[in-house]
């Protein structure tokens, strides 16, 4: 498996760790917004190779940055 990784996506950076559910690796996933609030939340690859993001209050622009995430986590595999 994987070993926990950052990635810098529109000037906040990301962190991830990955962990396994069901033999599929998924990610908990932190970043801060620029008033330094933690948010967390979950990757995970679904059956069709779609990705969730899986949390409570997800900020929009998290939700915005979802491509760039999925492609952090495909450059670091």
């Amino acid at each position: 498996m994987s070993t926990l990784f950052s990635k810098e996506i529109e000037g906040k950076k990301y962190n991830f760790q990955p962990f396994e559910i069901n033999q599929q690796t998924s990610y908990r996933v932190d970043v801060k917004d620029s008033e330094e609030k933690r948010h967390e939340f979950r990757m995970e690859k679904l059956s069709d190779d779609q990705w969730e993001l899986d949390g409570e209050n997800i900020p929009e622009w998290i939700n915005e940055n979802k491509e760039a995430l999925i492609r952090a986590i495909s450059e670091h595999e």
